[in-house]
């Protein structure tokens, strides 16, 4: 991917986010395992999820696909460049090798880091799939949690796929290592762990969860 300019990129907003990537995981994961742990879950709903997500995993593991692997790192950089309001000059796909010329404006300079670790983190397929299946859960929700499972494969594994130490994009970031991997690991683990949430048991599962943000956010204001 080539910038505007080459330099080391940090942003304040980037740092809170990595705090709140960490605390949402860990949110997220324990919702998780209290719902498998107390049994409240319909075993048909992460069933369904399994069909499509166990497959998904062991798929995307093992197949190379270097030109389709490339073409979606680029494109979730674009995707990154168009939601934060910037400007995309130019998209470039090979086998082995991509490119996304952009420009950052002054007000969102600090999206950059955003931009940047786009590839090995953002939820391309299964963000649309998780959307979709709330807005219409009740309307062909096997089918729906089988996608997820599929897209979150796909995701998840693609993502980890992306992070060696080739990739230049992970150098760029005031930090480095020390901020780029808590990030990253952050967010999969609570998207992973929110989409098996929903999985377990849709809405009712999502509340539960919810309420455990409210209750740690209460419980910090509060001083512990």
């Amino acid at each position: 991917m080539k910038p505007k300019f080459k330099r080391r990129f940090g942003s304040f907003a980037f740092f809170v986010a990595i705090l709140l990537a960490l605390v949402g995981a860990t949110i997220c994961l324990r919702a998780a395992a209290d719902l498998i742990q107390q049994a409240k879950y319909d075993p048909l709903r992460l069933r369904a999820y399994l069909i499509g997500l166990v497959p998904s995993v062991i798929l995307f593991s093992v197949v190379g696909a270097h030109r389709l692997r490339t073409f979606i790192h680029e494109t979730k950089h674009a995707v990154l460049v168009v939601i934060t309001g910037n400007n995309m000059k130019r998209f470039q796909s090979g086998k082995y090798e991509g490119q996304v010329e952009y420009e950052m404006y002054l007000d969102s300079l600090h999206m950059e880091p955003f931009v940047l670790l786009a590839p090995y983190c953002w939820p391309l397929f299964s963000l649309p799939l998780l959307v979709a299946a709330v807005f219409l859960e009740g309307s062909n929700t096997v089918e729906f949690l089988i996608a997820l499972g599929v897209a979150l494969g796909c995701d998840t594994v693609l993502g980890y796929r992306e992070i060696h130490p080739a990739q230049t994009d992970l150098k760029r970031l005031w930090g480095g290592w020390f901020v780029t991997r808590p990030f990253i690991y952050g967010v999969h683990i609570f998207w992973f762990s929110l989409c098996t949430v929903w999985a377990l048991g849709g809405w009712l599962a999502m509340e539960l969860t919810a309420i455990r943000a409210i209750d740690l956010i209460d419980s910090i204001l509060r001083g512990g």
